[in-house]
C-alpha cells in the first residue's frame, strides 16, 4: 500500500475500533502518594511503559506532558518539571509494557535470566562472561507500533515503528544480544516498504569463547592512527574467529563517513564558530568521530570541558578553558558524512602468535570507496561522465556552468566595471536565468537566504555560480607486521603498509601515480622511556613514507611542523624519512636523565635534526626544578641554494604539594626560532612565564608572555598578560564551577582586552525550601547572520499549516520552521546568562526564571550591569539576542491548591539581517482565583497579553488584548468534568479589533480501566472589525463569526499486549471549510 494513497475506510475502521475499545475489560496500573511520597524522579515500574498511556492528576488538577512533567517509557522514570513539595496528593495511571513472546529453551519456569555483557568483547579475548550452563535461554521482548493519520484536503499518512531487544543462550557457551530501532522510515522508499538497512538501528551480536559476529550498526578500530582513532561508524556485518594461536577477522559494511584532517590558524578574540572542511565543502560531521588539538595539545569534547561541536554546521566553538587567537595552531580529524554516493568498505585479516608469546604476526587488507553506480541524489547525465572520463586526477576541474538561460528565473545576467559577468536576483519569475550555485571555499557570491545568492566581487564570498559533478573515489590498504620479543623488557616491531588510491573511478587515467608504501620499524630494550620511568629504557624507530602513499588515518603527531622548523611552503618532491631515539636513565641521586633526538629528511629537499637532554626529580612533587635543552638545526635546498634554520628551546619548571590540598607550580620557557627559508634571516623568540596556586576545588593561574620578531633588529611586537580562576566543587550550600579568564595584550601602541567567562552558582540550604541559580558566559566569536524560514514536510510530520499566508502552529501540520544560515558574519560577544529563584515556605510559592543570549557587535560595549539577570541593553547593536523572563507566585495555600495565582512571562528576539533589524515580542500576564468545595473546583481567570512582530516574521502585528474566563471543575470516582466561559477582546495599532464569546465543555472519563476518553467541546461566537490582512494571533485562531472546535482522544489496552490510541479533531467556521484530522495508533508488545 502506497503512503500516498487515500483510505476512504480509515475512519469507519476507527470509529469501530473506539466501538470494541469500551466493550473490554482492561486493568492499567494506578499510584497515589502523598505528599512526603512525592519526589522530582519517581520511578513507576521496572522496565518501559506504554508511549502516552500515562495520566497526572496532582490536587485534582489534570496535569500536562511535557509541560509539568516529562516521562521516560523505556526507563519506566517519570520527572516532574516544577518543584514537586508543592504537591499534596499525585495520582499516577500509566499501563506497564506487557511481554508478550518470549521464548524459552530449557529453563525451568520462574528462573531469572543471566546477565550479559553490553559491550563487544574484543577479539583478543573471546570469553564467555560466567560459567556455561546446560540449560539455554532467549529472551525478545519490544513492542510494534503502527499509526495512521487522515486529514480533509490532505492524503492519509502511515507510519510504523519498532523497538526490540533479544538476549540470552542460544546453547551452551554461545550467547546472542541484539536491539532493533525503527522510529521512522526512509522517504525513498515508504513505511512499508523500508529496507532493513533503513532503519535507526539494528544490532545482533552472536559470540563465543572463540566466535564473535556482529550485524547492524558497527564501530570499526582503526589502530593504526597516531594516537589512536574514535571507531569508525559502519552498518554492515562482521565476524571473527579465536582458536588457538590463531586468530581471523573480516567486515563488510557501508561507513558513515571518510577520514579528513584539517589544519588552520586561530584568530585574535574568536573563540568561533570555526568551520571544520576540507577541499573547500562544508558537510555535516558525523557525531563523534573527531580529534582536535590545539598547539599539540589533546582537547576533550563538551560544553564543561574544551570545545563544542556543531555536527550538522561542521563548525567548533572553543570555551573559555582553551583562549585561542592568531598564534593558535589547530588540527582536526574528522569524518564529513558520505553525501555523494553509497560508500563500501571492506576489511579481512588475520594473525598468529607463538605458544610463549614472544612472536607474532599479522596482515590485513581494507578497500574503502564509493560505490560508482549509486549516487545518493540524482545521476549522472552523459556530459558529466564524459566530463569526469576526461579529468584523470584533476578533480578541481568537475565543475559546468551553473546558469541556464529561462523567461521564468530568479537572476539577470550583469556586468561589473571590469567587464566581468555575474548575476542578479531580482525576484520569482522576474529575472531571465535560472541559475544553480555550488560552495567553491573562494568564490563570488555569498548566501543571503531564501536561495538568494549575492555577488560580492571576485574571490569576496563562499560561492560560484556553478555544479560540482561528485567524483567517486577509492583506496586499497594492505598492511603487515611483525613482532619479536627475543628477551624480558625488549620488543621489535616491523610494519609495513601500502596504499592505492583511484582519485577518479571514472577516468582510467594517471591511475598509476598514487601508490605508496610506508615502512616502520620499532625497537626498545628496557622499560618505556617517560618522565617518570619505572626502569631506564631506549627505544628507537625509522620511518620511511613514500610520496604518494595515503594514510586511511592520521599519520603523523600533531605540531610536528614547528616540531620540525618545517617551512610553510614546503611541498615534498621525495620520499620521508624519519629517524626518532628516546632514552630514560635513572641514575644515583634525586634526578632522572632523559635524551631523545629526531632526523626528519625528504630526499635532498629538506632535512632537520635536533637533540634534547632532559633532568626530571624523582618525585612528581618536589623543591627540584625540572630541567630541559633543545637544539635543532635544518637546512632547506631551493633552486641548489641551501638554506638554514636553527631552533634553541630551553624551559625550567617546578611542581611542589605544600599539602594534601594545595600545592603551586611554576615555569619558565624560552624558544627562539630563525630561518633564511625566505631569503633574508627571519626569526622569533617566545618567553613565558606561568605561575598557579591551587587549594582544594580552586586554581589561580598567572602567565606573561612575550614575542620577539627579527627583521632587522630583534623587536618587541606581542606583550600578552594573561590571569585564569578556576573553581570546581562545593563549599557549604554553594555549588558550582568557575571559569574565568582575563587576558591583556600589547601590539607596540595598541592593547587590546579580553574577558572570557562561565560561570554557574547554586545556593541550596538544606531543609529551607529555598533554590538560587545563576550562570553566565562570555565569549568572543565569529557567528553568521542567521535568518527564519519554513520549508514544507509530509502532512502530520509539521509543526505549522500555511493559511491565508500564515505560517499558524499546528500540531498536524505539513510545515516546518528552520533557522537559515547565512554567508554574512560578524565578530560578536556573545553572552548567555540564566537565573533561577525558587522559594516555598508553607503559604508562599514564589518562582522566577530568567535566560538571556546576546551576540553583541564589535560596536557595542557591555557594561557591568549586564550581570543583573533583567538586565539587557536595547541600545547597542546585536546580530542575534532573545530574552526570556518567567514568573509565578501563589499565595494562601489550602489543602490541595493556592488561593490566588499570578503568572507572567516575556519573551522576545531580534535578529539583524542584511544591515537591518528585525523584533518580535510576546508577553502575558495572568491571575486566577481557586475555590474548592467538596467535588467542586472553581477558578475565575483574568489574561492580558501583548504581540508585537516585525515584517520579516510570519503574520507580523502589534496587539493588545485580555481575557476573562470561569472555569468550573467536578472530581468524580470515572473522571473529571471541566466547563468554562470566556469573553477575549483584542485590538491591533491600526483598529483592527476580535471580540470573542467562548464556552467550552471538557469531560475526561474513565469508562473502563487500563484507560481513558478525553472530549473536548468549544462552541464561540465572534466579532471581528478588520479591513484586509488579519493576524491569526488576533483572532486566536479561531475565524468567522462563529465556530465550533472538537477533539476526542481514548488511549485503551484492549488485551495484555495491545494498546489502541485513537483520537479525531475538527474545526469548524462560517467561513470557511471544516478540517478535520483523524490519528490511530496500534502498539504491540511482546
Amino acid at each position: 500500500m502506497s503512503r500516498d494513497n487515500k483510505i476512504p475506510y480509515q475512519p469507519a475502521a476507527l470509529i469501530f475500533l473506539i466501538i470494541l475499545i469500551f466493550f473490554q475489560n482492561i486493568n492499567g496500573a494506578v499510584r497515589i502518594l502523598k505528599a512526603d511520597e512525592v519526589k522530582s524522579r519517581i520511578r513507576l515500574h521496572n522496565g518501559p511503559i506504554v508511549s502516552d498511556s500515562d495520566s497526572l492528576i496532582a490536587d485534582g488538577l489534570l496535569l500536562v506532558r511535557d509541560a509539568d512533567y516529562k516521562i521516560d517509557y523505556i526507563e519506566g522514570v517519570l520527572t516532574l518539571s516544577s518543584p514537586h513539595n508543592e504537591y499534596q496528593q499525585l495520582t499516577i495511571y500509566y499501563t506497564p509494557l506487557p511481554a508478550w513472546l518470549k521464548k524459552q529453551y530449557g529453563i525451568m519456569p520462574g528462573q531469572a535470566d543471566r546477565p550479559l555483557p553490553s559491550v563487544e568483547p574484543p577479539v583478543t579475548s573471546l570469553t564467555v562472561p560466567g560459567k556455561a550452563r546446560d540449560e539455554a535461554l532467549v529472551s525478545i521482548s519490544g513492542a510494534k507500533k503502527f499509526s495512521i493519520i487522515s486529514q480533509t484536503g490532505g492524503t492519509s499518512q502511515f507510519n510504523q515503528s519498532l523497538e526490540m531487544t533479544i538476549r540470552g543462550e542460544i546453547s551452551p557457551g554461545l550467547e546472542i544480544a541484539g536491539s532493533v530501532a525503527d522510529r521512522g522510515y526512509d522517504p525513498a522508499y515508504g513505511a512499508i516498504n523500508s529496507r532493513i538497512s533503513e532503519l535507526d538501528k539494528l544490532n545482533l551480536k552472536i559470540y563465543s569463547k572463540t566466535f564473535y559476529s556482529e550485524i547492524g550498526n558497527l564501530e570499526f578500530n582503526q589502530s593504526s592512527a597516531y594516537g589512536g582513532s574514535p571507531p569508525k561508524q559502519v552498518s554492515g556485518i562482521k565476524a571473527a574467529v579465536k582458536t588457538g594461536h590463531y586468530d581471523v577477522s573480516t567486515m563488510f559494511g557501508r561507513p558513515r563517513g571518510r577520514f579528513k584532517t584539517v589544519r588552520f590558524q586561530g584568530q585574535d578574540r574568536i573563540q568561533g564558530p570555526y568551520r571544520v572542511a576540507a577541499e573547500n565543502r562544508s558537510e555535516a560531521i558525523v557525531p563523534g568521530s573527531e580529534k582536535a588539538w590545539v598547539d599539540g595539545q589533546l582537547l576533550e569534547r563538551g560544553a564543561d570541558k574544551d570545545y563544542i561541536m556543531d555536527y550538522p554546521a561542521a563548525t567548533i566553538t572553543f570555551t573559555p578553558r582553551i583562549l585561542v587567537d592568531s598564534r593558535s595552531r589547530i588540527e582536526i580529524d574528522f569524518e564529513p558524512l558520505t553525501s555523494d554516493y553509497q560508500r563500501e568498505i571492506y576489511q579481512a585479516s588475520g594473525g598468529v602468535m607463538s605458544a610463549d608469546s614472544t612472536v607474532f604476526f599479522k596482515t590485513g587488507f581494507i578497500r574503502e570507496g564509493d560505490s560508482r553506480d549509486r549516487l545518493k541524489v540524482g545521476e549522472l547525465g552523459a556530459e558529466d561522465i564524459a566530463l569526469l572520463e576526461n579529468i584523470g586526477d584533476s578533480v578541481s576541474f568537475n565543475t559546468r556552468d551553473g546558469a541556464v538561460f529561462d523567461t521564468n528565473g530568479s537572476y539577470m545576467e550583469r556586468f561589473d566595471t571590469t567587464g566581468d559577468r555575474y548575476f542578479e536576483y531580482v525576484g520569482d519569475s522576474a529575472g531571465e536565468y535560472r541559475v544553480a550555485f555550488s560552495p567553491v571555499g573562494s568564490g563570488d557570491y555569498l548566501f543571503d537566504g531564501n536561495d538568494i545568492y549575492r555577488y560580492v566581487g571576485r574571490n569576496n564570498g563562499d560561492y560560484l555560480p556553478v555544479i560540482k559533478i561528485p567524483v567517486p573515489e577509492r583506496e586499497d590498504y594492505f598492511e603487515t607486521e611483525l613482532g619479536l620479543k627475543p628477551w624480558e623488557s625488549s620488543r621489535f616491531n616491523i610494519i609495513m603498509r601500502h596504499s592505492s588510491y583511484d582519485r577518479n573511478l571514472y577516468s582510467a587515467l594517471n591511475d598509476n601515480n598514487n601508490i605508496g608504501g610506508q615502512y616502520l620499524f620499532l625497537a626498545g630494550v628496557g622499560g618505556r622511556p617517560t618522565l617518570y620511568p619505572d626502569k631506564s629504557g631506549l627505544d628507537f624507530s625509522a620511518n620511511i613514507i613514500n610520496k604518494n602513499f595515503k594514510a586511511r588515518t592520521r599519520r603523523n603527531r600533531p605540531d610536528r611542523d614547528r616540531e620540525f622548523l618545517i617551512p610553510d611552503n614546503l611541498r615534498p618532491l621525495g620520499d620521508e624519512r624519519e629517524y626518532d631515539l628516546a632514552s630514560s636513565i635513572i641514575i644515583p641521586g634525586p634526578y632522572n636523565f632523559h635524551f631523545n633526538s629526531a632526523l626528519l629528511d625528504y630526499d635532498n629537499q629538506f632535512n632537520s635534526y635536533y637533540g634534547a637532554v632532559m633532568l626530571s626529580p624523582d618525585n612528581i612533587s618536589s623543591l627540584l626544578p625540572m630541567l630541559r635543552y633543545r637544539r635543532l638545526t635544518a637546512r632547506y635546498d631551493t633552486a641548489d641554494v641551501a638554506l638554514e634554520g636553527v631552533n634553541e628551546t630551553y624551559n625550567v619548571g617546578l611542581n611542589y604539594d605544600i599539602t594534601d590540598k594545595s600545592g603551586v607550580t611554576a615555569g619558565f620557557g624560552h624558544d627562539r626560532r630563525q630561518n633564511q627559508y625566505y631569503g633574508t634571516l627571519r626569526g622569533t623568540t617566545e618567553k613565558k612565564y606561568n605561575i598557579a596556586y591551587r587549594y582544594g576545588p580552586a586554581r589561580i593561574e598567572l602567565e606573561k608572555y612575550d614575542e620577539d620578531t627579527l627583521l632587522a633588529d630583534w623587536k618587541n611586537i606581542v606583550a600578552r598578560h594573561q590571569g585564569r580562576l578556576t573553581i570546581l566543587g562545593k563549599i557549604g550550600d554553594v555549588g558550582g564551577e568557575v571559569y574565568l579568564t582575563a587576558r591583556q595584550v600589547n601590539y607596540g601602541d595598541l592593547i587590546e582586552e579580553q574577558l572570557m567567562a562561565r560561570v554557574r552558582g547554586t545556593y541550596s540550604p538544606v531543609r529551607q525550601n529555598l533554590v538560587v541559580g545563576a550562570s553566565y558566559a562570555l565569549s568572543d566569536e565569529n557567528r553568521f547572520e542567521r535568518g527564519v524560514r519554513y520549508i514544507e514536510v509530509e502532512s502530520g510530520q509539521g509543526q505549522f499549516i500555511l493559511v491565508d499566508g500564515q505560517y499558524i502552529p499546528d500540531a498536524d501540520g505539513n510545515y516546518i520552521e528552520i533557522e537559515e544560515i547565512h554567508s554574512s558574519q560578524a565578530q560578536v560577544s556573545k553572552g548567555e546568562k540564566s537565573f533561577q529563584f525558587f522559594y516555598n515556605p508553607t503559604d508562599v510559592y514564589l518562582k522566577l526564571t530568567t535566560n538571556s543570549t546576546e551576540d553583541l557587535l564589535e560596536s557595542g560595549n557591555r557594561t557591568l550591569l549586564w550581570m543583573l539577570p533583567f538586565y539587557s541593553d536595547g541600545d547597542q547593536p546585536y546580530l542575534l539576542r532573545r530574552l526570556s523572563y518567567q514568573g509565578e507566585t501563589k499565595l494562601l495555600h489550602y489543602a490541595d491548591y493556592y488561593f490566588f495565582n499570578l503568572t507572567s512571562s516575556y519573551n522576545f528576539e531580534s535578529r539583524r539581517i542584511g544591515g537591518s533589524d528585525f523584533n518580535k515580542s510576546e508577553s502575558a500576564i495572568k491571575g486566577a482565583l481557586n475555590e474548592a468545595s467538596g467535588e467542586w473546583r472553581f477558578i475565575e481567570e483574568g489574561n492580558y497579553f501583548r504581540y508585537k512582530h516585525d515584517s520579516y516574521y510570519s503574520s507580523p502585528d502589534n496587539i493588545d488584548g485580555y481575557k476573562v474566563q470561569m472555569n468550573v471543575i467536578r472530581i468524580f470516582s470515572g473522571g473529571q468534568l471541566n466547563g468554562s466561559a470566556a469573553y477575549r477582546f483584542a485590538e491591533d495599532e491600526n483598529g483592527a479589533r476580535s471580540k470573542q464569546y467562548i464556552v467550552t465543555v471538557n469531560p475526561r472519563l474513565r469508562l473502563v480501566a487500563g484507560g481513558e476518553t478525553s472530549i473536548k467541546l468549544e462552541g464561540y461566537r465572534q466579532d471581528i472589525k478588520a479591513a484586509g490582512f488579519v493576524s491569526y494571533r488576533l483572532i486566536d485562531n479561531r475565524y468567522g463569526g462563529r465556530g465550533f472546535i472538537w477533539s476526542i482522544r481514548s488511549d485503551y489496552r484492549v488485551k495484555k499486549d495491545l494498546r489502541i490510541n485513537i483520537s479525531f479533531s475538527g474545526r469548524h467556521s462560517d467561513d470557511r471549510k471544516p478540517r478535520i484530522t483523524g490519528r490511530g495508533e496500534i502498539i504491540a508488545s511482546f
